[in-house]
């Protein structure tokens, strides 16, 4: 199985790799995977469909366009992982944002 991992952030790129090779092992042994960081957390854009700022290098902003992109791309046997932090915010509150 493939998997493509989303990390909002550098830091949290560094412990995903930590954390997925002792998992799954190293990629292409039993499953292969990336791990792809942003520069934030951002925020999901109000219209889902609209394009999204090129200037904006954040998961969330981004990530509505890129679930389309692996929508069309990966095979059945994918799977996409999205990771964020909640730093300060509250678990709850921050799933009632969507």
């Amino acid at each position: 199985m493939h998997f493509e991992f989303l990390v909002e952030d550098a830091s949290g790129k560094i412990v995903a790799k930590a954390v997925v090779s002792k998992i799954l092992g190293k990629s292409g042994e039993k499953h292969s995977y990336r791990i792809f960081s942003f520069r934030g957390i951002g925020r999901l854009p109000s219209d889902l469909r609209e394009k999204t700022d090129p200037k904006k290098h954040t998961l969330l902003n981004k990530l509505p366009a890129l679930l389309r992109g692996y929508g069309k791309s990966l095979s059945r046997n994918s799977a996409v992982v999205v990771i964020v932090d909640l730093d300060k915010r509250s678990c709850v509150e921050f799933k009632k944002s969507f």
